[in-house]
């Protein structure tokens, strides 16, 4: 993959967990890096607006696919190619949009947060920027993923920055990272383990092996017990850095029949500040029908389940809440629209009815967001 046998190109994607997507956040901006004998290069950087008005067919993808996601339109908006967490498909949405418009092919796709370079700079030291200013492990976060929007009110000179900003941390890391291999591998072990690197190749038995580890980015297809919960933004705006999360998993008593049903406790916060956010980061773009509190959320939040499970009963702070059924690769999907106002915590509690047959441990699903996820998994009552 690095080019040992040719030179290849990758659409490499800068996600912005401000704004949540299945496989992180938004694809912000983007690079295509070449790779020649093993040496890494990045030869142009873009940002979605660059696919303004192009379409890209969305089928062939994963099984349930088209319809799952059809609301979010992926093959219109290149902000949300990577709304599933099965990222083979968003890279191959990611490889469409390119070709699309520059009808050139490319050998795959890779995905990377400012969480990634925070953990290479850690390694390869601080990056100067064109200000004068440095972008460090300490700060790389904070600055794209907040500090950018109060800084800049103009859109187009804010994505010129981001841009600036993710050129100065890529120069440096692949300048110095070469000489420091052990603590850069450890680094990438980290960032693949909480699934932020994510790497996609179009050659089938590449793909075979990257889709066998977790730096694939693969939707489980055991179908033994599972967990997920997966979060959309739909609000189109970055409150997605405050949110707070919480996932308790309390199995179903063992023993088989008569029950074998799973509680699930969702637990969200909306940490942002009441005020003295852009109305680029607080702001709603979703035309909500009714007035919204400056600075509420509004979340897409998705359970994917057990292969072969059901809910027989679901609520939001207590009162009975409407959940989309739905599925994606086989495997049931429950969503709720969730909107948090500034300060508030909105819990969201299902009833899972798990197939008899399914097995323990519960593997688990953690999307990568800003605030790390905290994710407990009780046994059943007589489990122990």
């Amino acid at each position: 993959m690095l080019g040992a046998q040719g030179s290849r190109r990758y659409l490499l994607a800068f996600q912005n967990n401000a704004e949540a997507r299945g496989a992180g956040g938004l694809p912000g901006v983007y690079a295509i890096v070449q790779a020649d004998r093993g040496k890494l290069s990045i030869v142009r950087y873009g940002v979605p607006g660059d696919f303004k008005g192009i379409r890209v067919p969305v089928s062939g993808l994963s099984q349930g696919y088209e319809g799952h996601y059809a609301g979010a339109d992926p093959g219109r908006y290149f902000g949300n190619t990577t709304v599933s967490p099965h990222f083979p498909d968003g890279a191959r949405l990611l490889m469409r949009y390119y070709n699309a418009k520059t009808g050139k092919g490319l050998d795959g796709a890779a995905a990377i947060d400012p969480t990634v370079l925070s953990l290479l700079l850690g390694v390869s030291g601080p990056a100067s920027l064109p200000d004068g200013a440095t972008v460090s492990s300490a700060n790389v976060v904070a600055l794209t993923e907040r500090d950018a929007y109060q800084k800049f009110a103009d859109p187009d000179e804010r994505k010129r920055y981001l841009i600036g900003v993710a050129k100065a941390a890529a120069d440096q890391i692949l300048r110095a990272l070469p000489a420091q291999p052990t603590e850069s591998v450890l680094a990438l072990r980290t960032a693949t383990s909480q699934r932020r690197l994510l790497i996609y190749s179009t050659r089938a038995g590449e793909q075979g092996v990257l889709a066998s580890h977790a730096v694939g980015g693969a939707l489980s297809d055991t179908k033994n017990l599972f967990s997920g919960v997966v979060i959309n933004n739909a609000g189109g705006n970055k409150l997605d850095y405050y949110l707070a999360r919480s996932v308790i998993y309390q199995g179903a008593p063992c023993g088989g029949l008569p029950s074998h049903e799973a509680i699930v406790t969702i637990r969200l916060t909306n940490r942002a500040p009441k005020s003295g956010l852009s109305n680029y980061v607080a702001g709603r773009e979703d035309h909500s029908p009714v007035s919204t509190v400056r600075g509420s959320n509004l979340l897409l939040v998705g359970y994917f389940a057990t292969k072969g499970a059901a809910f027989s009963d679901a609520t939001l702070d207590g009162k009975q809440a409407l959940l989309a059924v739905d599925s994606e690769r086989g495997r049931p999907v429950f969503t709720a629209s969730v909107e948090i106002k500034p300060g508030q915590t909105r819990i969201l509690r299902m009833k899972i009815a798990e197939p008899v047959t399914a097995r323990g441990p519960v593997t688990t699903l953690v999307q990568p967001l800003v605030l790390p996820q905290t994710t407990t998994l009780r046994p059943g009552a007589g489990c122990e």
